[in-house]
């Protein structure tokens, strides 16, 4: 059976394990250390081999797993490494915030119907 050159990681689920023969890479968009896939735009792939060209290992602790990101992620370059705890609480506090309002405008438009 031929392998796949990569593969995304199924949608709102963080990956367990990596598969023989692949790297785990993902995307630049902000995410927290448990974040699923597909959560605002956030997505995670296994590619075959190598990592692709341009990627690097990325020290942010999502997954848990040893995985890649691209040069470019603008939140783990540069000399220092990521403050991922200040981001990941930023994160945590967006979203609930988002449910919160979400459930308020709910809870107001049954009243009115």
């Amino acid at each position: 059976m031929a392998k796949f050159q990569w593969r995304y990681v199924r949608g709102f689920m963080v990956p367990q394990k990596i598969p023989t023969g692949y790297v785990l890479c993902h995307n630049h968009i902000m995410h927290t250390n448990d974040m699923h896939c597909d959560v605002n735009g956030f997505r995670a792939w296994f590619s075959l081999g190598k990592p692709p060209a341009g990627y690097v290992k990325c020290p942010c602790g999502w997954s848990g797993l040893p995985h890649y990101r691209s040069v470019c992620y603008p939140y783990a370059s540069g000399p220092y490494p990521l403050a991922i705890g200040p981001i990941n609480r930023w994160i945590k506090e967006e979203l609930r915030v988002r449910v919160f309002v979400r459930d308020k405008r709910r809870r107001s438009q049954s009243r009115h119907s």
